[in-house]
This record gives C-alpha cells, structure tokens and sequence, in this order.
C-alpha cells in the first residue's frame, strides 16, 4: 500500500548571512499537505501564458483545485500586480487565511521568452520589490518540470544556483522550499534518484561557498572607487560622468566595463563581484534604465549591496524623468541632474553630483561604520528650498568659517546619496537645536520644505529646548497662514548684502559658546499642550458630522454615498492586532464588498498592497514606531500619497506616543483611542465586552471596552464614506487654523519688527525688552465650540444605514493636493498669550495682548486699527476660495 501523500524534506542547504542563516530545502510529496504550522509567505505556480487549465493529472494548479478548492484561474482575474512583461510573473491578492500559504505568484514561460535560465532569473529579479527588504519564505515546484516538459535535474541546479547566489548577496530570502511530486515519499529514491544525488552536490558547493563568504564579508575588500550602472542608450551622459570623476580625482578608480548578460545564468556573478568590491556604484537614472531587464537587474543587486554592507553605497544620478517610478526606488536619495530650468546646466550638474560623491567617499575614510545607524545630532539644521539657496549656502559657509565645530545638517552634504531621504530628514529636524528656516517663493511652493517647517513648528510650540528662526528671503506679499505664528527675520531688503545673514550667523555661534540667547533666538512659545487642541477639535468634528435621534446615530449628509469595492490595506504592530480585525469586520459588516488585506499580520510585507490599495489604515503605537520595517511601510506610503492627488492614509493612535519623534505625534489622526470623547459618549456601558470577531486566521472572542467598539466602528465608517480631505484634517495645522479667516497673511503682518538686531537676553529670566519683539500681527475673536450631550454606546445601532459618519460639508470629488506647487492648508495664529508691538508714528509705542479666548486688549487709541484689521479679515473672508488643500504634515 502506498504511503500518504504528505511532504518530506530530503535535504537542505544552510547558508550563514549577516541576517542570520538561511534555507534552501529539497522536499518530495505534495504541497497542498503543507502543515499550517510551517506556513509560508509565497507558493509558487508555473503555467504557459493565460492558460490556467486542470486538466493535468499531477499539476499543482489541479492540486491546489482540489484539494484546496484555490483556483488559480480565479485569481488572474483579480492579479494584485502584473509582472509578466518584465519578469514572466504575477502575484495574487492576499490568500484565505485558512490556507498555508499568504500569496500566490505564477510564473508564466513565454513562448519565445528565452531559455529555462533567463526564465527563472525573472523571478528573483522579481524577488526584490516584492520582498521590500523584508525576511520572505516561500514554497515552490520545480517550476516548468510539468506540462511546459522541461528537465528536472536542470531546473533544480538553475532554482537552487539562483536561490543561493542572491541570498549570499542579500536577499532577504529565509527559506525556500523546493518540491518535487510525488504521491509515495519513499519512491522519489527511484524515481528521481540522480536528482536527489545532484542536490546534494550542489549541497556541498553552495554550503562551502556560504562559509567562504562569511568569511569574506566580515571585512569586504574594495577594489574600485566607482561602479556605472547605466543603460548604453545613456553612454553620453555616463561619459561625462566618467569625464568629471577623473578630473576631480586623476587617480580615481572606475569600474565602467559593460558586461554582457549571461542569459542563461540565473545570477550575474560577474556584476555583483564588481559591484560588491565597489565603495559606490553610481546609477544613471533615466527611462531608458527602468525599461531594461538587465538595468533593473543590477539596482536590485545594487540594493543587496547595500545590506549586505549595511551602509548606502547607490547613488542614482536622476537625469530624466521617468513617469512612472517604482517606489523602492523613489526612496532611494538620488542627486538630482534634470533640465527643468532655462538656467539648469546638464554639464554643470554632474560636476555638482561628482562632487557630492567623491566628498561622500573622503567623508567616509574618517567615519566608523559600525556607527551607521546612530542617528547624529546637530547644532543647526538649515532649511531651504534648493531653487533659491543663495542665502542657504551664504548663512553655511559663515557658519562653518566662523565655528567648524558646528554640525550643521544641509541636505546637500548631509542627506547621503543613496539614503531614505524622508526618515533622514525627519530624524536630522528632530535632534537639531536650532533650526533656520528660510522662506522664499520655492520654499513655499515646495511640499518637502514645508512639510520640514511644520514638524519644526511642532518642536517650537511643545516644551522642547530648542530654537526655530524662520527668516524672509523673498519680496513676498503674502503668505500661507500657517508662516504666520513665528514672526520671521526680514531679509527682504538685504538681498544685496550678507548684514541680516551675518547677524544669524554671529548669533548661532555666541550661543553655542555662551549658552546666552540674544532676541534672535528668542522666539517664546505657546505653553500648552497643542494635543488637548487636537483632541478638542475631533470631539468638534464627531459631532458636526452625527446626530442624535431617539435610539440611534444618524449622519447629517444623507446623500453622501458608501465606497464599495474598496481595496483596504492595514499597516500595525501585533499589540494592535485586535483593533485593527475589529476595523476590518465592522467595515465588511457594513458594506462587504469591501477587501482587507493585512500588512503587518506578517513578515511578508509586498510593496505592491502600499502601492495599489484605495485606502491604507496605519495603528500607530509605541511599538510600531521602533519596528524598522513597519517604519518603512509609513515612509513608502507617505511617498505615494505625495505622488498622488487623492488621500490613501488614515491614521488610528492607538495609544500615548513619546514626544519623539515628532512628526509621528502630528500625523492627521482621524481616531484617538485615548480621546475622553468616546468615553463619555459610552457612559453607562459594561466596562468590557467580548466581540467575537470573524477573520480567518484570527477568529476568536476579543475583550474590548465600549469607547473603543465606538471608536472603531467610526472609523470603518469614515473610510467607507471617503478619507477627511482638505480642511477636514485634524493635527498641528488644522488645529491652528481658524476656518472663518483667510488662508494667507500679508507679510508685513508677519516680518519681526527688530529685524535680527543681536540684542542680548537675560541669560536667567530669558525675558526680552518689549521693542525687540513679535510681529505685526493680529488674533481676533473665535468661535466657541458647541457643546455636546454625552449618550450610551446602546444607542448605537451597527445597521449600515444607521451608522454611517459623513464627510464634511464639501464636494466629495475634492481631493488632498500634495504636489509642491500648490498652497498649504490654511491655519490661525496659536492661542498664545503673548506681546505685541504696535506703533501709530515713529515714536508712540502701545502695548496689546492677545489672551487665550482670542480676544484683544488695547488701549482706547487703538481701537481704530483693530476694527480696521477685522474690517479686512471680514472683507478677505467673503472673497476666499472655499476650497482648501492640506498635506500631511
């Protein structure tokens, strides 16, 4: 009697990494009988193009039918991401949670799709988007060996070649399991003996190669400065590179031979042998390089590179627009080479991005690289569009000739090409003492360098010890709103000397050898907590968009309509694994034609989900800031929603937040679980409730309190009925924002009235004389908030019709603007109590204050000028565009 179908491993290869050791494992038997305990990322299919039939007897798509009742053919008609015309593939969406697999991917052999080698080659091609950097198992036939014919021995030598050479160089592939049918375990000896004997050769190579390679990479030799990647219809451009490379350093070593593809070879040794003994490898990016096989081939083994080295060592030279760039490799910092100028110079931009490179590699002889992932401190961090970067590069060089001790963070040397520019960034704001920010027309255009005011914004109205001095660079009229609530240096009239800039400058550096603050860097903020005000102001937006009806919660805009079809990814730490299914069950309660997928419920985490779903729900905890991988889950996204003009994100706090970093505690949440909103909305209730909630896979009795059954059913119904848009955000900028004013402020109310004079500070009561403070501006009265009636979660029906929380009061169609060169979000001045200088005539001087209510206090001869400046405000009011735009933060 035959043995039970089941799986047996006959052999595996162990091979050490820098990661910890990974496996490639022969099995025989049947792959539909993989335990649920050894549960994998990917099972791998392989067919000929758009032919998914069952009709073989042993296939695993028939088996896969069967016995799983997983059909493939169904699933192409949905794929998730089409990979076939570059790497002969396709990936499904998440697979049933009752399965032992997460995704499907089918390999289609074209035709005329060159030989088994190449074929396979595009699969782990494929591997490195779709991995996203993170540890991936997977479960595989020998693929082509069924109806396509092909030869078992020689596809197990390519599959396993393939496998353990990208691993060797990075790949985060932790183990691949490789099976060949067979209904009787105990018969593959027979059957299949010379391609079991061949495994184990290849056993005994690849393991002997793994530990040489251990060895090795303990301390990799380099042999080249400079490795080009580049596509031959970019040969002009790479020449000049070469060109401007040797000018700079006679001696410099370039590794520019165009290898030719070994099309047979699933792994380009030769490539990655240049590549892996290079101090960097210079990419030309262009259209024509994304569009290669072979091009793209050597950035994925470029990105192995870098962790196996664990530093960056890419430089993308960006010399043309590509429409449409991946996004693993939009976060890549690359140096920035395009025409988009009359005045741009393509010869003088690659000497500027030689430069760059050649200072990284002197810079990097003096540095530890076992100190990599420290995140540095600086003294000053300058902030500035690259467009206008006169007065930039002006306040540097003062700063570095004057004190060279300073670290100053400049993006131009400290952004290091080939880093993930947005968390360098956002880490660099956070642990930097005084920040300049210097506003110009680009400045304000650009959606980067305001999101950079902003986080710094927030680091100046929390209690942080830090300094923020924005300062004027352009002939502006007006301003966004949000420029407005630190009044700023003007340099306006000084565009032809260095005195105001100078007067920075000098400023920066008596302070750091003294300690004493002159009326530069004395910019007093609010002393509040500007998290009560965002509390306040959801508890506003709660109930503007609900009432209350006898037993039941209605939403105001009955004709605003539920999204079907929509596409739900949710991005989480395990300790909010239970908030996070309850979403998911209310939302497919409520309109089921709704699709979620999990992100973080693994270690598979696809790049495709963040780039394809309608809406991506992201818990923030504690513990999903310190995860690094989920981190990179937040950067890819908040990169797509930049590109994109509709909103994707939705942020859930799911609990208290250290201060650090601060970009993470201003993110627009639309729910927060500690909100004392839903608290008092549950008054009353149980304490606790048991939901029994239905995701397969985790299915189970969960414990939740009332305000957080109301806080998550909210949520399922804002994303069914459409994201907050625009003036609907709640964080930092909104909160600030008074919606009845206008969006933008005449400069002069916003251009501090001493102009940058070095006028000392106490150095004990930090207090300033009253003529070396604030801006002209003015806060006039707000609005009082209505006040609400708490009622019991009870009175809450889970009836669709009855549940449902509208938008706002705006055109559904209008979408979140994020491109840089659109206006802000528009906000108030911060409910601060401080001084404002005013002057009818050059030598009267009246003091006014604005209190927390909003309202001013003034003496009687100056009255006139309040009424005048509300006359305005009233009269901008009725002219406004209602339309606002926000982005994230």
């Amino acid at each position: 009697m035959a043995e039970p179908t089941g799986l047996k491993s006959l052999n595996k290869i162990v091979l050490p990494t820098r990661q910890g050791n990974c496996v490639v494992e022969f099995m025989c038997g049947d792959i539909t009988k993989l335990p649920m305990e050894d549960k994998v990322d990917i099972v791998m299919v392989s067919a000929f193009p758009n032919n998914y039939s069952l009709s073989g007897r042993h296939t695993l798509m028939s088996a896969l039918y069967h016995n799983l009742d997983l059909c493939v053919a169904t699933l192409s008609r949905k794929k998730d991401v089409d990979l076939r015309r570059n790497f002969s593939c396709w990936v499904s969406s998440p697979l049933p949670d009752r399965l032992p697999y997460r995704r499907l991917v089918c390999f289609e052999r074209l035709a005329h799709g060159g030989s088994i080698g190449e074929q396979i080659s595009k699969i782990y091609r494929a591997f490195t988007p779709v991995f996203n950097n993170q540890d991936t198992t997977v479960i595989t036939p020998l693929l082509a060996t069924g109806n396509q014919g092909q030869p078992s021995r020689a596809v197990l030598e390519t599959m396993v070649n393939g496998a353990c050479s990208w691993i060797l160089a990075g790949l985060p592939l932790r183990h691949m399991k490789i099976v060949i049918y067979s209904n009787n375990v105990n018969e593959i000896y027979k059957r299949d003996a010379e391609t079991v004997e061949l495994f184990s050769k290849l056993k005994l190579k690849w393991e002997k190669i793994g530990k040489q390679k251990a060895t090795f990479n303990v301390d990799i030799i380099t042999k080249y400065d400079i490795y080009m990647s580049f596509s031959p219809n970019d040969q002009m451009v790479t020449n000049k590179v070469i060109k401007n490379l040797k000018q700079i350093q006679p001696k410099i070593k370039v590794y520019t031979e165009m290898i030719a593809f070994e099309k047979d070879d699933v792994w380009q040794e030769k490539i990655y042998e240049a590549m892996i003994k290079s101090k960097r490898i210079i990419v030309i990016l262009s259209p024509a390089y994304i569009a290669s096989e072979e091009c793209l081939e050597q950035f994925n083994m470029a990105l192995c590179c870098n962790r196996l080295k664990r530093k960056q060592i890419v430089a993308p030279f960006y010399i043309e627009t590509i429409p449409t760039l991946p996004s693993y490799i939009l976060l890549v910092q690359y140096v920035e080479c395009r025409i988009r100028r009359e005045t741009d110079n393509l010869d003088t931009m690659i000497q500027t991005a030689c430069v760059k490179v050649q200072e990284s590699l002197k810079e990097e002889k003096t540095k530890d690289v076992k100190n990599i992932h420290i995140t540095p401190k600086y003294d000053v961090f300058i902030s500035y569009a690259h467009r206008s970067s006169k007065d930039a590069v002006m306040l540097l060089n003062l700063l570095q000739s004057k004190s060279p001790e300073l670290s100053i963070f400049f993006d131009k040397s400290e952004l290091t090409t080939g880093s993930v520019w947005q968390k360098s960034l956002y880490e660099a704001i956070d642990n930097s003492n005084i920040i300049i920010a210097m506003i110009s027309e680009a400045y304000i255009k650009s959606t980067v360098c305001r999101e950079e005011y902003n986080i710094a914004l927030a680091r100046h109205l929390s209690q942080y010890d830090m300094q923020f001095i924005p300062v004027c660079c352009d002939d502006l009229t007006t301003v966004p709103v949000e420029f407005s609530h630190v009044p700023m240096i003007d340099n306006r009239e000084n565009k032809n000397d260095d005195e105001v800039i100078q007067n920075i400058a000098d400023t920066i550096v008596y302070f750091k050898s003294t300690g004493i603050r002159t009326s530069i860097l004395n910019q007093k903020c609010v002393k509040e907590d500007i998290n009560i005000k965002m509390e306040k102001e959801r508890e506003k937006k709660f109930h503007q968009y609900y009432k209350v009806k006898k037993d039941q919660v209605e939403i105001k805009m009955k004709k605003l309509s539920v999204k079907q079809n929509l596409e739900v990814a949710f991005s989480f730490s395990q300790n909010c694994l239970k908030y996070a299914v309850a979403v998911q069950q209310f939302l497919e309660t409520f309109e089921p034609s709704t699709k979620c997928m999990f992100l973080s419920g693994t270690d598979n985490e696809r790049l495709t989900l963040l780039d394809k779903a309608d809406r991506i729900v992201v818990l923030v905890s504690q513990e999903y800031i310190k995860s690094t991988l989920l981190m990179e889950e937040f950067h890819i996204a908040m990169c797509r929603q930049r590109t994109i003009p509709n909103s994707v994100l939705y942020f859930i706090n799911t609990a208290a937040l250290e201060p650090k970093p601060t970009f993470m505690s201003i993110i627009p949440y639309s729910i927060s679980r500690a909100d004392k909103l839903w608290k008092t909305l549950t008054k009353g209730a149980d304490e606790n409730r048991q939901l029994k909630l239905g995701k397969e896979g985790f299915a189970g009795s969960y414990s939740f309190a009332p305000s957080d059954i109301l806080a998550m059913k909210t949520a399922a119904v804002d994303l069914l009925h459409g994201l907050p848009e625009g003036d609907q955000w709640v964080n930092i900028i909104s909160v600030m924002t008074d919606t009845d004013k206008p969006n933008t402020v005449p400069i002069k109310q916003c251009i501090r009235i001493d102009k940058g004079e070095t006028v000392e500070v106490d150095p004990v009561t930090d207090v300033i004389a009253l003529s070396d403070v604030s801006a002209n501006s003015f806060k006039l009265s707000e609005n009082t908030e209505p006040k609400t009636e708490p009622y019991k979660i009870d009175q809450i029906k889970t009836d669709t019709s009855e549940t449902r929380r509208c938008k706002a009061e705006s055109n559904e169609s209008e979408q979140i603007k994020v491109s840089p060169n659109e206006a802000r979000h528009s906000k108030t001045e911060s409910n601060e109590t401080r001084q404002v200088k005013t002057a009818s005539n050059e030598t009267e001087v009246c003091k006014a204050k604005v209190i927390e209510t909003g309202l001013i206090n003034t003496d009687s001869n100056r009255s006139k000028q309040v009424e005048t400046v509300s006359k305005q405000l009233t009269e901008s009011q009725q002219k406004k565009n209602a339309s606002r735009s926000c982005i994230l933060l």
